[in-house]
């Protein structure tokens, strides 16, 4: 036992003296590497810098000459200087460098001390101290504001009475900013004391987005809210609706088109679907988003009551915390739309007019009448069944189009070119205690499919009163009448009727039923007949959207609103399928058919 006692002591021992030997290996190693750096840097050196700073010169020659360097003045390390010199040694490169400059330098052992001449420093002395207070225009101080020297990267920000310190010189200029309010630059001119106000910026306070019943400096803030302002939404001028404008504008929000007639909304969705629907209708209902035009509710409305030139901005509030403010009803998201309203000044009256064209992007890749025939050939060469037959041969119909060259494209046939065009007439004033807006506008489209349209007036009114400095109320007044034909989409019909066909009969009159000898013969008919003048599927549109609102400003920063509005809108529907045409296939006129529809709806809220 004592035996390996002792080992293990002398084995201990060992190691502590190898561990100990590599220790000085280790340092002498590093001794010798910096002997010999120090032994290959010289004595003299070539050098040719232009336009560098001192801090710059310093490094360089920090690199080539066996001196530690200290500048002492932050100042002088940014002074630009120039030096060109052959052989030279530190000495002669410094008085060089330094020539015409107020700089001084100190060299004890191997050590350089760079320093300003005295009257630098007494430049540098020459700074004061710069005290103020920042106010806005009711004269309350501003806590946070930044101020910074104009040119430097020195500045700070006002403490929680406004006020704020600032060392520098006296020929300087200070820039002031604060979130919400317009940027100041003010000239110091050896004042020690500065008292500044700021202006409240309303630019700047739509870049900071909070939302709430309609009043947007005082809107609750939400983590996740996008703003699109009415500049923004025309930029896709033309659009019937707010929605068609809304589209790729905003992250999270997807707009999917359900139709193609003109004057369609589409389908919206701010945080997918969330539940289960039998109908569009049903998944609209429990998956859409809330609309909020003005403050209030947009219960029962059409996007289409919306004139969208009529809109000032738009917020989506996409996150669960704007259920705190509107309930169960924003489970799908929240769209504030806030209309424009008329500001104090000179009377303005605008007129906006826009117009245009529109074709379809492109038809169904069918067959046109060479491969129609090769077709038909394809099913007899294939038949293993019964070789060299098929049971849908050629029809005497379609052998006098190949005789006669007959190549008809039948979608052709009800596409047509589209035209629109929107037109707006705005009136809008005031003075200090009463402004005032008025639009009224007007826009016609025609699809560019047959028996397809849309149409709309519109008319917007607001008022704005104070009867004090306490108290103001005020109006808004949103009116539209529309009409929108839509007799259905037949394009992927018509795409079903053979090539070899013709539309026309040898006399010129339409071929009511060209698929003579095919199944479709009593089905599939002409499209032509959709134009039709007697086809009639109109849908009319009344609807009054009225606000009134009463605000009490009760203490500074506390706010007391009231809303009542009162919204109606009648739906009329109308709808005549005559026969012999593609919306009613029948063949007498005792199988016509008509109908009439009528809903109202009211709603008023508070």
């Amino acid at each position: 036992m004592k035996n390996k006692h002792q080992k293990f002591i002398e084995r201990f021992r060992f190691n502590r003296i190898i561990r100990f030997m590599m220790v000085i290996l280790i340092i002498s190693a590093n001794l010798a590497t910096t002997q010999a750096q120090n032994a290959l840097k010289k004595d003299k050196m070539d050098i040719n810098m232009s336009n560098i700073t001192v801090q710059q010169l310093v490094d360089n020659l920090g690199k080539n000459f066996n001196y530690s360097f200290f500048i002492v003045d932050e100042q002088v390390g940014e002074i630009v200087v120039s030096v060109d010199l052959k052989n030279a040694t530190i000495n002669q490169i410094l008085d060089k460098a330094f020539q015409g400059k107020a700089i001084v330098y100190t060299i004890r052992d191997k050590s350089i001390t760079i320093s300003a001449k005295k009257s630098l420093k007494a430049e540098k002395n020459d700074q004061k101290t710069i005290t103020g207070v920042i106010t806005d225009e009711t004269g309350d101080p501003i806590i946070g504001a930044s101020i910074l020297v104009e040119g430097e990267s020195k500045g700070t920000i006002s403490d929680v009475n406004g006020k704020f310190s600032l060392i520098t010189d006296p020929d300087k200029s200070l820039r002031i900013s604060y979130i919400g309010y317009e940027p100041k630059v003010v000239e110091v001119n050896n004042q020690s004391i500065l008292k500044i106000s700021l202006i409240e910026s309303a630019k700047k306070l739509d870049e900071v987005v909070v939302v709430g019943y309609g009043i947007q400096k005082k809107r609750d803030v939400t983590g996740s809210v996008t703003s699109v302002t009415g500049e923004t939404l025309q930029q896709v001028a033309g659009q019937a609706n707010v929605a068609d404008q809304l589209q790729g504008r905003v992250a999270g929000l997807d707009i999917s088109t359900t139709g193609n007639a003109p004057g369609a909304v589409g389908q919206i969705r701010l945080r997918g679907e969330r539940s289960f629907a039998t109908s569009s209708g049903s998944a609209d209902a429990t998956n859409a988003p809330l609309f909020v035009v003005d403050g209030v509710p947009f219960i029962n409305g059409s996007l289409n009551d919306i004139n969208s030139n009529d809109i000032l901005s738009v917020e989506v509030l996409k996150d669960a915390s704007a259920t705190a403010i509107y309930g169960s009803r924003a489970s799908g998201g929240v769209i504030l739309i806030t209309t424009k309203r008329g500001k104090s000044g000179r009377t303005i009256v605008s007129f906006n007019s826009t117009s245009g064209a529109s074709n379809a992007i492109g038809q169904y890749d069918v067959m046109n009448a060479k491969q129609y025939v090769a077709f038909k050939q394809a099913t007899i060469d294939g038949n293993s069944t019964a070789p060299g037959t098929t049971a849908y041969p050629i029809t005497v119909a379609e052998q006098n189009g190949i005789n006669n060259g007959t190549n008809t494209n039948w979608m052709g046939l009800i596409l047509r070119p589209g035209f629109v065009t929107d037109n707006q007439l705005r009136v809008s004033g005031g003075n200090e205690n009463t402004q005032f807006a008025i639009s009224g506008g007007y826009r016609d489209e025609k699809s560019v499919e047959y028996g397809q349209n849309f149409s709309r007036g519109s008319l917007l009114f607001s008022l704005d009163h104070s009867i004090s400095k306490v108290f103001k109320v005020g109006i808004t007044s949103n009116n539209s009448l529309s009409n929108t034909e839509n007799a259905g989409d037949w394009i992927a019909t018509a795409s079903y009727l053979s090539p070899l066909l013709s539309p026309y009969n040898e006399d010129g009159s339409i071929n009511l039923r060209p698929a003579v000898g095919t199944l479709g013969q009593l089905t599939d008919l002409n499209p032509l007949t959709l134009r039709d003048q007697n086809i009639q599927a109109i849908n009319r549109r009344i609807a009054t959207n009225n606000v009134v609102y009463g605000e009490a400003n009760i203490i500074d920063g506390l706010k007391y609103r009231l809303n009542a509005s009162l919204s109606f809108n009648q739906s009329q529907g109308n709808k005549y399928n005559p026969v012999n045409t593609l919306v009613n296939t029948n063949t007498t006129q005792d199988q016509s058919t008509a109908a009439i529809s009528n809903s109202e709806n009211y709603v008023w809220t508070i």
